[in-house]
Parts: C-alpha cells; sequence; structure tokens
C-alpha cells in the first residue's frame, strides 16, 4: 500500500473497507506477481462526485491553511490541471 501522508496504512486499509461495506467502492484482488489490490467507484460512489466536489472547492477556497503546505487557496480546476 502506498503512503499517503497524514494517514498510517492500517487507518486507510479500515477507511477503505468502510467504504466498501457502504457500497460506494468495490474492491478488486489483482493477481500479478504479487498480490494487488484496485478500488473503484460504485455507482453509489459516483453520484457521490458533485457533493465530494462541492465539499473540495470550499475547502480550498475557504480553509487552504488547513488543505495545503503554503496555505495559498486553488480551485479545483487549478489541481486537475
Amino acid at each position: 500500500m502506498e503512503n499517503i501522508a497524514g494517514i498510517t496504512p492500517k487507518v486507510l486499509s479500515e477507511r477503505l473497507r468502510e467504504l466498501e461495506g457502504l457500497g460506494i467502492i468495490r474492491r478488486k484482488i489483482v493477481t500479478e506477481h504479487l498480490v494487488r489490490i484496485e478500488y473503484s467507484l460504485t455507482d453509489t460512489g459516483e453520484g457521490l462526485e458533485q457533493v465530494l466536489l462541492s465539499a473540495a472547492s470550499f475547502s480550498m477556497k475557504y480553509m487552504p491553511k488547513a488543505v495545503f503546505k503554503d496555505g495559498k487557496p486553488r480551485t479545483p480546476e487549478m489541481i486537475l490541471n
């Protein structure tokens, strides 16, 4: 499992399992040289996209010090491009 700043692998695994249990993501075991697990959004998870984008936009604009190391506000377009 790749490292994500601010979250331990154990907590990340717990959150992913919670999201799977809620039907927001699906878990797929990919068999290759090493066992690898991929996650993807379900239809329910895709339905949350606009809600999450709105929450992210709010956070990036009004709480940039909590979101970005440099504390400067951004828009989703700035992040995605």
